[in-house]
């Protein structure tokens, strides 16, 4: 009777080494299969919940990533634009030295004010850019471009060029809220960037100097006025007294006319352009630097969820041979256990 007993716990003990075996080796080869050891949190509880840490780990490091490098692509815009600038305002400061020059007519200086207009039309498009159906310098008014085309804001009557009647004037905080505002974006867990610049701080006076030194160049007075009515004279504003200079008798007062505007393109060009690119390379570096921390976070990170979680090839591999070599021995066992029977305990 204990015989018979002993046997059953025997045989049913075979059958569970069996299935267990089995079941380890199914286990072994979908970990090679997949590549992946933990798959489920009940494939190991303890390591689950790291592992799940780990990724939210990582996919916050992503989001970090793509603004970092969203803010870099804008940022880089901007440094073309900022470059094209300063171009053109070196462009306007040597045409403005040569009609300094006293022995320029009128007429000539007026033939190269053409230039001069033209050089202000670039500033504005530039000043207006567009970078994904949005005005980047139009602070966070989004759809409204900086600068607009006043055709009625000189008085005097259309000569020459007429472009000589424009005036160009910044959307005003009152009417365009956001116009000076600024935008910063997360790129760490503890770190924001700022990614614009308003165009008051970079285009205003630039604009002005340039439409100021070509209404002079195309002979009319550029002394400033209170044109805003504001009670201050010397308002960063072109419009002068909108009169014209009466020749030859003006030659001088106009040449002067003309280095007060090479005066304030040199301020504009050094507080505002030169600034802003200083600015942009600062804040380029920055990103560079962050977005090396991150990448170096990201890895560590993929390596110790890694660790945990992917299949170790060559182990996993040993790991299925042993155990197929387990389950052929066993079943090999199970041959001579299935030839016993009673006479053998008799």
């Amino acid at each position: 009777m204990s015989t018979r007993i002993s046997t059953s716990q025997y045989i049913q003990g075979f059958i569970g080494q069996v299935y267990d075996t089995r079941n380890k080796l199914e286990q072994v080869r979908g970990e090679i299969s997949s590549g992946i050891k933990v798959s489920n949190p009940s494939d190991d509880p303890g390591r689950s919940g790291t592992i799940v840490n780990l990724q939210a780990v990582s996919q916050r490091v992503d989001k970090h990533l793509q603004r970092v490098g969203a803010a870099k692509d804008l940022l880089q815009i901007q440094e073309q634009t900022v470059n094209s600038s300063n171009d053109v305002l070196i462009r306007a400061q040597e045409l403005a030295a040569q009609a300094a020059n006293g022995t320029y007519t009128p007429e000539v200086r007026a033939q190269m004010s053409e230039e001069i207009f033209q050089l202000r039309e670039q500033l504005v498009s530039l000043a207006n850019t567009k970078h994904n159906g949005v005005y980047i310098y139009g602070g966070t008014d989004d759809g409204d471009q900086p600068f607009d085309a006043n055709s009625t804001f000189y008085p005097t009557p259309a000569t020459g060029n007429p472009l000589a009647r424009l005036h160009y004037q910044l959307d005003s905080a009152v009417t365009s809220p956001g116009q000076d505002d600024t935008r910063n974006v997360r790129i760490s867990d503890t770190e924001s960037i700022r990614i614009n610049t308003p165009a008051r701080d970079v285009f205003y006076d630039a604009i002005n100097a340039v439409e100021r030194l070509g209404r002079a160049m195309a002979g009319f007075r550029t002394d400033l006025i209170d044109a805003d009515s504001d009670g201050v004279i010397d308002d960063p504003n072109p419009a002068g007294t909108h009169l014209a200079y009466t020749f030859p008798g003006d030659t001088n007062l106009q040449v002067q006319a003309i280095r007060d505007a090479i005066n304030s393109i040199n301020a504009a060009k050094r507080s505002n352009i030169e600034t802003e690119l200083s600015s942009i390379g600062a804040r380029t570096n920055r990103l560079d630097q962050t977005e090396s921390i991150l990448a170096t976070l990201k890895e560590n990170t993929e390596v110790a969820r890694s660790s945990i979680q992917d299949t170790d090839i060559f182990e996993a591999s040993s790991k299925f041979s042993n155990l197929q070599t387990t389950l052929e021995a066993l079943l090999a066992s199970g041959s001579r256990i299935s030839s016993l029977s009673l006479l053998d305990y008799i």
